[in-house]
């Protein structure tokens, strides 16, 4: 954490800021079916675009699957938007990718990937996507109670914006996910 002022319309504004760094993804009983309202969890990592795109990704776990859920707002006339998503064990030993197309569409590194998509409005009327994704932990050779390392870049016609300081090529300067063990 780091305390921060920056100036806007209202005036000077101070507060405290949490970079991206680490998010708990604790044992919940999650539909893949593209409507994330039944997440408990609100922790997330955060990747904004210089178009204006934001995205944020939760995670939670089953013991045996990791879930993410990917919501997507974009502003108009920013399609096409996609997202590159990659998942490792904290050793980098295991990889798995992810990516959703423009329209939504995932595709993995194989088949064992479930997800599933939804499009509306956010409520400041961005056109908005949840996708929901259901990955076996055995992809990435990992289980509850370990460290589960992400990277993410978004990328259009005009750009790609990765988490901040992330390297694609060093897994450990991804942002990490931490599968809490059931109480």
């Amino acid at each position: 954490a780091f305390d921060g002022v920056y100036d806007d319309d209202e005036g000077m504004q101070i507060g405290r800021f949490w970079m991206n760094r680490r998010i708990d993804a604790h044992q919940e009983a999650i539909s893949v079916d593209g409507n994330s309202y039944e997440w408990k969890t609100r922790q997330a990592l955060y990747l904004s675009s210089p178009d204006k795109t934001e995205t944020i990704f939760r995670a939670a776990h089953d013991g045996k699957n990791l879930y993410l859920a990917v919501e997507t707002a974009i502003f108009e006339g920013v399609e096409p938007h996609a997202l590159s998503i990659g998942l490792s064990n904290a050793s980098g030993s295991a990889k798995y990718f992810v990516k959703i197309d423009s329209k939504g569409k995932v595709t993995a590194s194989d088949s064992s990937l479930k997800s599933a998509v939804k499009s509306a409005r956010t409520r400041d009327g961005r056109s908005g996507r949840v996708t929901e994704i259901c990955i076996p932990l055995q992809n990435i050779k990992s289980r509850p109670g370990d460290m589960i390392c992400v990277y993410a870049k978004a990328t259009t016609a005009d750009s790609s914006t990765a988490f901040s300081l992330a390297n694609q090529d060093v897994v450990s300067s991804w942002q990490r996910i931490s599968l809490i063990n059931a109480q």
